[in-house]
């Protein structure tokens, strides 16, 4: 059994000695947000805020010390804490701290914007399945304007009603001779209206797959940069297995990787960029993501204007070059060249994705396309009571469906991170949005295999061995 370190305690702990694995939910948290190793801090929550927002538990991993399983800990008491702290302080702290964490469960993947934490919302392909959804489509976003629309034309068609009942004969054949020529000209609109939705809607989702594959073409040019450094770790001449230098320079290569990719992609989601912040980066550091000098490192390259990412890129490849430098990754010119090769083109699609976001519409297209159906869907009412009477009520309701949901949709398609904030009303009504988080926890999945793969790799002849027997071979 675990013994637990924290639960619902009101302290702030330094972890000074052993390991400790973070629980929420009854789940260890993924990757290095769920282990705290020595010189990591916790408890910052029962600090700063009430007891009742405790994020997660503490316990002390099995293998957290060589004596009886134990961690030694320093503590802070909360009491302490706020009688030297002022209020204005605690206040700031809270901000800072609430919107680092929220952004930290979602990349460590506490926090799903889907219950399955996929990529994207999944679907049944079933007729009947399809028609049980209510979060996560169109109908969702879009039913407020139906229902207003709607209402629009039952008080059109009652004015209506009574203007004829209360004019004369001539005012009344005036009046539905207006209501039929604003009826010519709306249904000249319904065909612009249709051709430029569909061609909206269509280029809307080219940007939307273009920028999926974006960061796809990364994580796999990530995985075949890992897959090159483990395939190419030096052995043990004696064991036949990789090298205890080799593991770690495995190690650090896939740590600094990680490190990059997560710093990217929080450039991209501008709601995680608190984590590209000083603040962000010390959070970082008191859990042991990032170390102390490369703390130091972002801090410095923060305050000369260089983005994080770069900066983490630049200590990534420089980790790989001095590994191969060392000998710990036993790759030839060739392999070096594709090695660096695939980070060039991971390079490339770091700044592509950037372009295909800031590029993804022009302003004057996507504003006459809203004007376009925002004239459609208001004069709906009017235009459709002369040839349906009563049924205009159910037309109005299924123009403004169809024509408000496909811009609503194509905004959506053209914002796949949600930097607009478009796409959801709470963290599970996502539709065509990604869950960034998967992409970093794919990634740092993938980064801890290729390791894991080398190191239990079949155990072959050393290289000495298999020199001597060829020689004895050709006596």
């Amino acid at each position: 059994m675990h013994d637990s370190v924290i639960s619902q305690e009101i302290y702030f702990y330094l972890l000074a000695d052993g390991e400790c694995e973070v629980i929420k939910d009854g789940k260890r948290i993924h990757a290095e947000y769920g282990v705290l190793e020595r010189g990591s801090a916790f408890g910052e929550n029962a600090m700063v805020f009430s007891d009742k927002d405790r994020s997660a538990d503490i316990v002390a991993s099995k293998s957290s010390s060589s004596i009886s399983n134990k961690v030694v800990v320093y503590r802070l008491k909360r009491s302490v804490f706020h009688e030297y702290v002022g209020p204005d302080a605690i206040q700031e702290l809270q901000n800072h701290t609430r919107e680092i964490q929220r952004t930290i469960d979602v990349l460590s993947g506490v926090d799903t914007k889907t219950s399955e934490g996929t990529l994207i919302r999944e679907y049944v392909p079933s007729t009947a399945w399809f028609w049980k959804q209510w979060t996560g489509t169109v109908l969702q976003y879009v039913w407020r304007s139906v229902f207003c629309m709607m209402i629009a034309s039952v008080i059109f068609g009652a004015v209506v009603s009574l203007a004829i009942e209360s004019w004369s004969y001539d005012a009344e054949h005036v009046l539905l001779d207006q209501i039929e020529l604003i009826a010519g000209w709306w249904a000249t609109i319904l065909s612009l209206a249709s051709f430029a939705t569909i061609f909206f809607l269509s280029q809307s989702f080219s940007h939307w797959r273009d920028f999926y594959f974006c960061p796809r073409r990364i994580q796999g040019r990530f995985d075949d940069v890992n897959l090159l450094c483990a395939a190419n770790a030096k052995e043990d001449e004696r064991s036949g297995r990789v090298a205890a230098e080799a593991a770690q320079s495995l190690d650090d290569i896939a740590r600094r990787g990680r490190l990059m990719h997560q710093l990217f992609l929080c450039t991209i989601v501008k709601r995680y960029g608190c984590l590209l912040t000083p603040t962000g980066f010390a959070y970082l550091r008191s859990k042991r993501v990032i170390k102390q000098d490369e703390y130091e490192g972002l801090i410095q390259s923060h305050e000369n204007g260089i983005a994080a990412w770069i900066t983490a890129m630049c200590w990534w490849v420089t980790t790989i070059s001095r590994s191969v430098k060392r000998g710990d990754i036993d790759a030839d010119q060739a392999t070096m060249t594709i090695i660096y090769e695939k980070i060039t083109d991971m390079r490339l699609h770091f700044g592509k994705m950037g372009v295909l976001y800031a590029g993804r519409m022009p302003l004057a297209y996507i504003h006459f396309v809203n004007l376009l159906v925002d004239v459609l869907v208001f004069v709906s009412p009017v235009a459709l009571y002369s040839q349906y009477w009563l049924w205009s009520i159910l037309g109005v309701g299924i123009v403004t469906l169809f024509y408000r949901g496909i811009v609503k949709l194509s905004m959506m398609l053209l914002d796949p991170v949600d930097n607009d904030e478009v796409h959801q009303s709470s963290l599970s009504g996502q539709t065509v949005g990604f869950d960034v988080g998967v992409f970093i926890r794919e990634a740092n999945t993938a980064s801890i295999g290729w390791k894991g793969a080398a190191m239990v790799a079949p155990k072959h002849a050393p290289a000495k061995l298999i020199k001597k027997k060829i020689q004895t071979g050709h006596h």
